[in-house]
C-alpha cells in the first residue's frame, strides 16, 4: 500500500509544473497518513487488549489525536481570517 501511495504521489508530483495547485497531492497524503494513524491506533489497543493490560488514559488520549489530520484544511481558512498581531 505504502508503495502505491508513493508511486502515486511521485506522479502526480511528475505531472505537474510547479506553478500549478498542490491540492491533489495534498489530499492523497493527507488520506495516507489518517489512515496509517487509524491503524496504528487501533493497534494499539488490540495490543492492550492481547496482552491483558488496562486501557488507560493515554490510550484513550490516542483517539482525538486522530481529529489532527483532518484539522489543518478546516483551521487554514479561519487563521487567515482573523485580523493580524504584531
Amino acid at each position: 500500500m505504502a508503495a502505491l501511495i508513493i508511486r502515486e504521489v511521485h506522479a502526480i508530483s511528475q505531472s505537474q509544473a510547479p506553478s500549478e495547485d498542490r491540492g491533489r497531492v495534498t489530499f492523497t497524503v493527507s488520506v495516507a497518513l489518517a489512515v496509517l494513524s487509524a491503524f496504528t491506533v487501533a493497534l494499539r489497543f488490540l495490543s492492550r487488549l492481547k496482552i491483558q493490560a488496562p486501557i488507560q488514559w493515554d490510550d484513550w488520549l490516542c483517539i482525538p489525536s486522530l481529529v489532527y489530520p483532518t484539522a489543518p484544511p478546516n483551521i487554514v481558512p479561519l487563521r487567515s481570517q482573523l485580523p493580524t498581531i504584531r
